[in-house]
């Protein structure tokens, strides 16, 4: 047996040592949140820009607009607003593949949750909220 592969208790050869990383890879302060090009765009097309190609397409912001119609009057926060506003667009991605809405919205949770932690990323969302919001 080569010295690079080990064995465990439970007998099994694992990778061999050379391929595995050092140390799992650290986020930098500076990379910004997974989806925040998405917002990027979002925010781009809510505030009256045009569609340009990548992730975002007009009808994600119309159901983002209903979701700020049917959330009238609720501050910006994670719940509802943030979530529902996720969920709006996912939701229109994910219906056609056939995946249930309760999957959807648990994805929706996680990524919402995700962004909102992320100071950059929750400043746009913000101010995504407040130009919906105000139409």
């Amino acid at each position: 047996m080569s010295a690079a592969f080990h064995r465990g208790d439970s007998g099994q050869s694992r990778q061999p040592a050379d391929d595995l990383p050092a140390k799992p890879a650290e986020k930098s302060a500076a990379e910004p949140a997974v989806g925040s090009q998405m917002l990027d765009q979002i925010l781009e097309l809510a505030l009256g820009g045009a569609p340009q190609a990548g992730f975002v397409e007009p009808e994600d912001v119309t159901a983002m607009r209903k979701v700020a119609k049917s959330l009238a009057g609720h501050s910006f926060s994670l719940e509802p607003v943030v979530v529902e506003l996720i969920h709006a667009v996912l939701q229109i991605q994910f219906q056609k593949a056939g995946i249930p809405s309760a999957t959807v919205h648990a994805m929706a949770r996680q990524i919402a949750t995700t962004l909102y932690d992320d100071p950059s990323a929750r400043a746009r969302l913000e101010a995504l909220w407040a130009g919906l919001s105000a139409k």
